[in-house]
């Protein structure tokens, strides 16, 4: 039995569109990838209707990320089959910039000038992986030679980011950071391979002291596809953030709505990073934590203070002896109590019981979640042995319950 019109002529739009960075080099292959979301363009369905066998091939030079669109399909629909049929092209050219190519010569053409490119704005920092050289670059939005490239990244966005939309390419407050291979070629002079990106945004930060600190705040962060889970977004989270820690302007950085991989990025990062500058070496670290000295230390290394207390909560878990009943009831209190201050206005709603419980409850997630973070990064001792890590879990849960009251108390 075969497929009616509707069916045959219907596909999920992530399946039909391959995004592919292009080069001239024939020493290495196109790197080919779909995107993770489409609904921005064909709706929540994400479909494609009243096209067959459609192909739709959107091609980005590896240099400037010139854009050449090309659509191919076997059939289209007419009148007679009854079925909606929407203009692909169309639909692309609300998202894509006018200087599109749809001519492939030309394109082609393009390419041939990807060896005089250097990415534009400031070389801030570089790395070596598997002796390939990868180097960022910041540049402000005003730059006129940044702007085609944002043009052309901004469709990256809603692609790989879910809930994105376009940043204004006319506001002076965005910066961008552009992160590039900068790859060899035998007997010539080599060429820059786009890798990734970030956007971000600077907040005017009130201070009696300068009328010109701000709040940095990184909206957009993405590495393509072909280039994850090869450590190129640690490395580039680290350039910038020890690129706004140098600016003595910037007051905070922060991130805006991060995604769940981005949070595990973000916090194995900024773990790492504090504990090489020893302020977690001393013996007496452990909980209760003045809360002055968190101010200070937050302020000092500009990240918010909410992450602040979620990564020295994690390092605090870490080096936690959970067999000493006294110093895993502070570590408690300590996440409890912070958990109290921030949402007391909702938590003072409830009775005693009711706000224990809920204490309780959070707590519990916060735990796992950091266990989680813990987890893959590989250094708790606990997670040896899964089963052991489990046992004791329910054993201090058990704990937890027994000094559920003395904990309300010392909150009151």
């Amino acid at each position: 039995m075969g497929l009616s019109t509707s069916e045959s002529y219907s596909y999920n739009a992530r399946d039909v569109i391959f995004i592919e960075i292009v080069h001239n080099d024939k020493t290495r292959k196109p790197d080919i990838f779909h995107p993770v979301y489409t609904y921005p363009i064909f709706g929540e369905e994400e479909k494609i209707k009243g096209y067959k066998d459609i192909i739709i091939n959107l091609k980005f030079s590896c240099h400037d990320l010139q854009i050449y669109l090309k659509i191919q399909y076997t059939d289209k629909v007419n009148e007679k089959k009854k079925m909606s049929c929407e203009n692909v092209e169309e639909l692309f050219q609300v998202f894509l910039p006018k200087t599109i190519m749809t001519d492939s010569v030309v394109f082609d053409s393009h390419l041939n000038d990807i060896h005089l490119f250097v990415p534009p704005g400031d070389k801030i920092s570089s790395y070596e992986v598997n002796d390939s050289v990868f180097e960022i670059f910041m540049s402000s939005i005003i730059d006129p030679n940044v702007k085609k490239i944002i043009d052309n990244l901004q469709i990256f966005s809603l692609f790989f980011i879910e809930g994105a939309s376009y940043i204004d390419i006319e506001d002076f407050k965005w910066n961008i950071f552009l992160l590039y291979e900068k790859r060899r070629l035998v007997n010539s002079s080599g060429y820059y391979h786009f890798i990734g990106y970030s956007t971000v945004y600077s907040y005017y930060w009130y201070s009696r002291e300068s009328f010109d600190n701000i709040r940095t705040r990184i909206a957009q962060f993405i590495i393509l596809p072909p280039f994850q889970k090869q450590g190129h977004g640690g490395k580039f989270y680290d350039a910038l953030y020890i690129y706004f820690l140098s600016d003595p302007k910037v007051q905070e950085i922060t991130v805006e709505d991060p995604s769940e991989e981005f949070e595990y990025l973000r916090d194995k990062q900024d773990i790492i990073r504090l504990k090489s500058y020893g302020i977690f070496d001393s013996k007496e670290f452990k909980a209760p934590i003045q809360y002055s000295w968190i101010l200070e230390t937050q302020k000092k290394y500009k990240i918010s203070l909410n992450q602040f207390f979620r990564c020295m909560e994690i390092i605090l878990l870490e080096r936690l002896n959970m067999k000493n009943e006294k110093d895993y009831k502070d570590y408690r209190l300590q996440v409890k109590q912070r958990i109290y201050k921030k949402n007391f206005e909702n938590l003072n709603q409830y009775n005693k019981g009711e706000i224990l419980r809920k204490l309780e409850e959070t707590y519990k997630s916060i735990e796992n979640d950091y266990f989680r973070v813990l987890k893959s990064m590989k250094v708790h001792r606990y997670e040896q042995n899964d089963s052991e890590l489990e046992n004791k879990k329910i054993y201090y849960i058990y704990i937890n319950i027994s000094n559920m009251k003395f904990m309300f108390y010392k909150l009151s």
